[in-house]
């Protein structure tokens, strides 16, 4: 998909780390990630964290950050080394969405083999 986030958590930030988006969509996204990772995700009580994001999007205007926060929704065991994690935008920056959309269209477009008008 060309989009990859940068997870930072909101308590110790120092502990960022990149992700590729496996799917995107305007209420969150999934993406895989290694069971040591997904460690990281729960707070000391074992609820799921809420993080400070950057989503690199690449757009009709080329790429963009868009920056917010996301609590992780779900992790689902997929494989002895991999788990699918489901996060939730809880806050996206000014214009996010309008970038998220943007994003979409043009990554969906051609995957459906559509072509759009005047090109």
């Amino acid at each position: 998909m060309n989009t990859n986030i940068k997870f930072i958590d909101i308590q110790t930030p120092e502990s960022a780390f990149k992700v590729d988006v496996d799917e995107l969509t305007p209420l969150g996204f999934e993406c895989v990630l290694d069971p040591q990772t997904t460690q990281g995700l729960r707070d000391e009580c074992g609820r799921f964290k809420v993080f400070s994001i950057e989503l690199s999007l690449l757009t009709p205007q080329g790429r963009q950050v868009v920056t917010g926060e996301c609590q992780i929704h779900s992790i689902r065991r997929v494989s002895a080394t991999q788990a699918a994690v489901c996060a939730r935008f809880t806050h996206i920056g000014t214009n996010g969405y309008r970038w998220i959309s943007a994003h979409m269209a043009m990554v969906s477009l051609p995957e459906q083999g559509f072509r759009r008008h005047g090109t």
